[in-house]
């Protein structure tokens, strides 16, 4: 009697935690990294570094800057083509926020809401990929 009433309970069991176990393992496949982003876009990374919420990626090959957004499995991306003798600047200070201008694009790093210590720091962030983008022509 005792092994018939373990039994029962070790199928009543499984009945219960194989369902959350399966939709745990499709949850998983289902979120995006930045890698298969990287993939599905053509995008081969030169260079990346993350900055708080964000992540920048160059692609010297197929000249393209991508600025992204990885959360909870989704990507919020902004990919711009640089141009041959495309010119990028830094817009923007440690008060009103940060933006990098490629060409005739924007891309912002922060905003004013962001604080000044996240500004200073997107600042040197946005100089330094000023510099690498710029040599690239």
């Amino acid at each position: 009697m005792d092994i018939t009433c373990t039994i029962i309970g070790i199928i009543v069991l499984a009945a219960f935690i194989v369902p959350f176990i399966l939709l745990h393992i499709k949850k998983n496949n289902e979120k995006k990294t930045l890698r298969d982003f990287c993939d599905e876009n053509d995008i081969t990374v030169a260079e990346q570094e993350t900055v708080n919420h964000y992540t920048i990626v160059l692609d010297r090959e197929h000249r393209k800057f991508v600025r992204a957004d990885v959360k909870g499995g989704s990507i919020n991306s902004v990919i711009i083509d640089i141009e041959p003798g495309c010119q990028c600047d830094v817009d923007g200070d440690e008060t009103s926020g940060v933006s990098l201008r490629i060409g005739s694009k924007k891309v912002r790093l922060t905003s004013a809401d962001d604080g000044i210590q996240t500004n200073k720091e997107a600042l040197h962030t946005a100089e330094v990929w000023k510099k690498k983008m710029n040599e690239m022509k």
